[in-house]
């Protein structure tokens, strides 16, 4: 079986369970092209984990097709003109890729954070295949030694551990009224913080939820 056939099973299967209304139009094409890039690029840098890729992709869309409506309905960022997002430890590009292909909102600009220069080639590569630019861009640095002008509207990260000693970091580049969202694991509700924050947990996978600190 192709990566592309792979891809494909991995769509339809949530599209069987789910009514996420991009699974229905030319989303869900660009979504299986990236899935079938992640999974022949995944045998040769470390993208996912390569126990059950099947299952921690069909899991990572259903997560991040969860928290895209959430970020659609925000109610503060209606009236922006554009909105900056930047997903910090990216990787292979989950979550801010997937939110890109999912969301499909031109006046949202995401910034893609990793520090491993292979892991920038693979989602320069996803951009420029699936026409992502130039709404989506990369940064190849480690967030705390990020030095940037600009400030974000959405911070976001996923698959964090322990991320007490980054909150700092995060916060620094928060814009007025800006969120940070957290997408982990229910054994991270023991951290510190002393900003007003809120847990969700995911309505369809019970050991993942969303932590979302407010400035």
């Amino acid at each position: 079986m192709t990566y592309k056939e792979v891809a494909t099973r991995i769509v339809n299967k949530i599209k069987a369970n789910f009514k996420y209304g991009f699974l229905y139009d030319d989303r869900a094409l660009s979504v299986i092209d990236y899935y079938a890039a992640l999974l022949e690029w995944n045998t040769k840098i470390n993208l996912i984990s390569r126990k059950n890729e099947e299952l921690v992709l069909s899991e990572s869309l259903i997560e991040v097709s969860s928290f895209a409506e959430e970020i659609i309905n925000l109610e503060q960022f209606k009236e922006q003109e554009e909105i900056n997002l930047i997903d910090i430890g990216s990787g292979g590009g989950l979550p801010g890729l997937l939110l890109a292909m999912i969301i499909n909102n031109k006046k949202i600009n995401y910034h893609l954070l990793d520090s491993r220069n292979k892991k920038i080639i693979f989602l320069n590569y996803c951009i420029n295949k699936i026409n992502l630019e130039p709404q989506v861009t990369t940064i190849c640095k480690r967030v705390e030694y990020l030095d940037l002008k600009e400030k974000f509207d959405i911070v976001v990260s996923r698959g964090v551990g322990k991320f007490d000693r980054y909150l700092g970091d995060y916060q620094k580049l928060l814009a007025n009224n800006g969120i940070i969202y957290l997408l982990t694991g229910i054994d991270n509700l023991n951290f510190t913080c002393e900003s007003k924050f809120e847990i969700h947990k995911n309505p369809y996978l019970e050991n993942r939820i969303v932590i979302e600190i407010f400035k």
